[in-house]
Parts: structure tokens; C-alpha cells; sequence
């Protein structure tokens, strides 16, 4: 989900047969980063340790390198910090960011 600083959301989803977590994982950010203006601040909440530490450390990515190309495209243009959240905590951390977005 997409919250911009006005509080709108944007829900995305999707999938692609047989492509593993991680490429998911990577897809999702390059989807979302795609809908954000270059030379914005974004953040990247995942519960995907491989996302998080690629974004981070380039020399923590292992394989699907077309996907990191066409991530660290959208990179370059925009100000990203990715955070990793445990999965057993990522129900009440999207309800929170949320709610911040949101000012609720």
C-alpha cells in the first residue's frame, strides 16, 4: 500500500506465477517506487530481510540481478531508507503507519 504525506492510499497487489518471495518482494518495491515522483523521501517497510539489506548494501544482493537494475534505477532518483519488520510484527506496524498517515 502506497500512503503519500496527505494520507491517500493507494492498495497494489498482485503476482507472477512461479517467481519466488524475494522476487516478489522486489517487484512490489519497484511497482510502489514507480507511482512516487523522482527526487522525493520514500520508505520501504517489509518484512523481506533480502529487500532490506539490498536496498541498504548492494553487496548483500545474491541473484535476481534485472530486478536490482531496475530497482536501483528508481533508486537513484529518489531518497529511500527501507526498514525490516518481523513478520510477527507486521499486522501492527501497517496498522500504525497507517494511522500516522492518516493522523488519526
Amino acid at each position: 500500500m502506497l500512503i503519500d504525506e496527505e494520507g491517500h492510499r493507494q492498495k497494489c497487489n498482485g503476482s507472477e506465477q512461479g517467481a519466488t518471495p524475494n522476487q516478489m518482494a522486489l517487484r512490489a518495491a519497484i511497482e510502489g517506487l514507480s507511482r512516487t515522483e523522482q527526487g522525493c523521501e520514500a520508505k520501504i517497510y517489509s518484512n523481506n530481510q533480502y529487500l532490506v539489506l539490498g536496498v541498504e548494501d548492494s553487496r548483500q544482493r545474491k541473484a535476481n540481478r534485472e530486478l536490482w537494475n531496475e530497482l536501483d534505477e528508481l533508486l537513484s532518483r529518489r531518497s529511500v531508507h527501507a526498514e525490516y519488520i518481523a513478520k510477527h510484527k507486521w499486522l501492527s506496524k501497517a496498522q500504525m503507519l497507517a494511522k500516522d498517515a492518516t493522523g488519526s
